[in-house]
């Protein structure tokens, strides 16, 4: 080898060889972490205001969903005046399907008439105790005069006793039922109450308390209205009479009344149950 050319071969290793330019390196637009917000959930429907049940004991039986029922019917009540004719439909969704579906009675009505709806849901001879427990909707209070909610049980001797309860326009009270040689008839209690104030399309939880003896005397014990509690005061009297009924039927009522010449009136019951022991 010639001398210059190992010169130069010495310098390139000295000098070392020439670097190489960097390449640029482009990320796709698919490989990007593309940043997403998620949807805010969708509102819960509105709930009544569930009431404290501690004043049911643990011992009690429960009948529950009882608005769910095939077996209901609905008569005019022959006790009010004028007619009525009515109808019951589950499940129904007053406020849209965002909202609580319940079982619908709506029944039009002329001077004041009264629809009755009722279902036999058990058989018990032993029991005394019982509270009426349900969400209810008026679509116009207006035309409600009354909101009746009953117990019915026959004892084992064959009579009936009827806990009957209402919420009365009238008196302004909630109304409970007594027996006498005359027939049933209605009282005013100490406890407010009066469907027109229960406000368009609300939901309202009611429970009612009452007990009886092996005589037929009923005591009418408590309301509890969304949540709050009254309890009835000097609230005893005779309820009971012969009516020909199987003994340990168990049957529940759900009337409203009208409150005009003529009209219709629309209502809703959901979670509704009755608690015996």
């Amino acid at each position: 080898m010639r001398l210059r050319d190992l010169i130069a071969l010495v310098a390139f290793t000295l000098l070392g060889a020439p670097a190489l330019p960097a390449l640029s390196q482009t990320v796709p637009a698919s490989a990007a972490v593309i940043s997403q917000t998620p949807a805010p959930p969708a509102p819960a429907p509105a709930v009544p205001q569930q009431p404290n049940t501690s004043r049911i004991p643990a011992i009690a039986i429960p009948a529950l969903g009882l608005e769910t029922s095939m077996a209901w019917k609905s008569d005019h009540d022959d006790q009010t005046r004028g007619w009525s004719t009515g109808s019951t439909h589950f499940p129904i969704f007053p406020d849209g399907h965002e909202g609580l579906q319940g079982r619908q009675f709506v029944a039009s009505y002329g001077d004041k008439g009264g629809e009755r709806y009722h279902l036999t849901f058990g058989r018990d001879t032993a029991a005394t105790h019982f509270v009426y427990e349900a969400n209810v909707y008026l679509v116009d209070p207006a035309e409600v005069a009354n909101v009746e909610m009953d117990m019915n049980q026959v004892m084992a001797d064959g009579r009936t006793v009827i806990f009957g309860t209402q919420c009365s326009s009238h008196s302004k009270t909630w109304e409970y039922t007594y027996v006498n040689s005359t027939g049933t008839h209605w009282r005013a209690s100490n406890i407010h109450c009066n469907p027109h104030d229960w406000g368009t399309k609300k939901w309202h939880k009611i429970q009612i308390a009452s007990h009886r003896d092996d005589d037929g005397n009923v005591t009418y014990d408590w309301i509890g209205f969304d949540g709050a509690y009254t309890d009835f005061q000097n609230a005893s009297v005779f309820s009971a009479q012969a009516l020909g009924w199987w003994p340990g039927e168990l049957l529940l009522n759900f009337q409203i009344d009208g409150a005009h010449n003529a009209g219709i009136m629309d209502t809703y019951m959901n979670g509704l149950a009755i608690y015996r022991w």
